[in-house]
């Protein structure tokens, strides 16, 4: 390891290790053998003088204040759990961080459990046929809600499904293509107030107490249509909460007024509906970090050791370089790329993006590969698919390349300057986590941007978030009106982050929606495809 200076990194004074199993957890897991011997793989290679156990929510709840431009705070960190507990609560200033509660609630397990029970999210039916039959099988579903019903653990063969991990931020898409119920409030309600940590453990638990009319839709009914409203108002439950619990805790520290501002982080923060409810009901300043999730925890337990400097900390793109980018140049003069910067530019990509090709009649979809890797799970910009976004059929070729389910969003880049005129307010979003509703205008000319509710999780764009971005939005605006692109993650079903070149080429070759990539500076064409066509 090379250090700032140039010279090799030999040791290190301090060394810490992110908790995430409970001590309960840890007698009975297989899987925390890496976690538990860290130290020791570490010192085979370095020197480290002090280790220190960092509890998992301090972490999440350290990296994320210490990321945002606050100087006091309301932070929130809420997951599927970890060794200190599902949701917690600290006030922090002045660089210190008091926690201010540990409740008992695990929403990062109770709303993916809502997400395995629909085929349409979960890919399976298996969840929802257990569930079904394990209700039926209790005899009156009424009787639960006065505590006649024990919760049951699922199978070992439910408990950790295929892409669970995933089905989330699926479900978050999902919802909007269904209608809330008030018939079923009050039982999602129960499904969230029921979400205990201790009863979610490392592995999920249906609640204990569920109600007749989520049996009757989920089971008796079960129709595709009947699945989304119980997705639509699962969410708007899930949203309810998450407002609720953080109005009473900014209450607690005084109210608005007494902080600069709320930082949520923690897995649930990845919920940009819920991030929106919660500013839009509360008024309040909102931060959420470029990687909420465990993602994040690195970070978080290092400053928890040695904090950075007060000023704001900008790590969006601290990811890797390509790995093979010494084998730019060679495939650039291989395949006959073009330097962009010889065509012009943000100027000319701006042009190409917005010109119906003669070869295809349509309006390309092209790979952006530069800079480090994005820090977190949202693409912005340096390992992106994008499109001019005035058509519905670009958003259906964009989940069509990415082998993803028709009710998925792509998310919008717009340049700060825009905000206004497609959101009717300037929303900050720098890290996709709030989603705004777009203006009927706006979501009139430009379809793309709009989910199926009306919503779009955006990337806010600046000067100073990605200067190059930013002026390729402005670029965009001269000749759409609009300085605004859809924008998604380069990589294809069950394939990470793009991050060498040979994957992007071989992306380009085999993806018919795919039409260009550019590599740094070098534009790549589908092979039998000239830039020339274009214009």
């Amino acid at each position: 390891m090379v250090g700032p200076d140039g010279r090799h990194i030999r040791g290190f004074a301090h060394g810490a290790v992110v908790r995430t199993w409970s001590d309960d957890e840890m007698k009975h897991q297989t899987d925390v053998q890496p976690y538990l011997h860290l130290p020791e793989l570490v010192e085979r290679f370095y020197a480290v003088g002090e280790w220190t156990i960092v509890d998992h929510h301090r972490a999440h709840a350290t990296g994320a204040y210490e990321a945002s431009p606050f100087r006091s705070a309301l932070v929130v960190s809420f997951d599927g759990g970890g060794n200190d507990g599902a949701f917690l609560a600290y006030y922090a200033a002045r660089g210190k961080l008091t926690k201010l509660a540990t409740l008992d609630y695990n929403f990062g397990e109770a709303y993916t459990n809502i997400a395995e029970i629909l085929p349409e999210v979960a890919g399976t039916r298996a969840a929802l046929d257990f569930f079904c039959n394990a209700t039926r099988a209790a005899g009156d579903a009424r009787a639960a809600r006065d505590g006649g019903v024990e919760f049951f653990d699922k199978p070992e063969d439910l408990r950790e499904l295929k892409g669970r991990l995933g089905f989330a931020g699926k479900l978050m898409g999902f919802a909007a293509a269904g209608t809330v119920r008030d018939e079923l409030l009050l039982d999602l309600y129960d499904w969230f107030e029921e979400s205990a940590a201790s009863q979610g453990g490392r592995y999920s638990h249906l609640p204990r107490v569920y109600g007749a009319e989520l049996q009757r839709v989920a089971c008796a009914d079960g129709s595709p249509e009947a699945l989304r409203d119980v997705a639509a108002t699962a969410q708007l439950m899930f949203e309810r909460f998450v407002v609720d619990i953080v109005g009473q805790l900014l209450a607690h520290v005084g109210g608005a007024a007494a902080v600069d501002g709320v930082v949520l982080t923690g897995g649930c923060a990845l919920n940009v509906l819920a991030n929106q409810a919660v500013r839009d009901a509360l008024g309040v300043e909102l931060f959420v970090p470029p990687s909420p999730n465990d993602g994040g925890l690195g970070p978080g337990g290092a400053w928890a050791l040695a904090p950075p400097s007060r000023t704001v900390v900008h790590h969006q793109y601290a990811g890797f370089r390509l790995w093979d980018l010494g084998a730019l140049p060679g495939a650039a003069a291989a395949r006959g790329a073009v330097s962009l910067e010889a065509l012009g530019g943000v100027d000319f990509l701006a042009k190409l993006l917005n010109s119906d090709a003669a070869a295809s009649g349509r309006k390309p979809i092209i790979a952006i590969v530069r800079g480090r890797q994005e820090y977190g799970p949202r693409a912005l910009g340096h390992r992106s698919l994008v499109a001019v976004p005035d058509t519905d059929e670009v958003r259906a070729r964009m989940n069509r390349l990415k082998f993803r389910e028709w009710y998925r969003p792509v998310a919008p880049m717009i340049a700060d300057d825009d905000l206004e005129a497609a959101f009717g307010a300037d929303v900050r979003s720098p890290y996709m986590s709030l989603a705004p509703r777009l203006t009927d205008a706006t979501a009139r000319a430009f379809p793309a941007l709009a989910h199926l509710d009306g919503t779009a999780r955006h990337q806010s764009v600046g000067p100073a978030d990605e200067p190059w971005v930013y002026a390729l939005l402005l670029a965009v605006k001269a000749l759409t009106g609009l300085g605004a692109l859809i924008n998604t993650s380069f990589n294809t079903r069950g394939k990470p982050i793009c991050n060498t070149v040979a994957a992007a080429l071989a992306m380009l070759d085999d993806l018919d929606d795919l039409d260009f990539v550019l590599v740094e500076d070098w534009l790549f064409a589908k092979p039998g495809r000239d830039v020339a066509a274009y214009f």
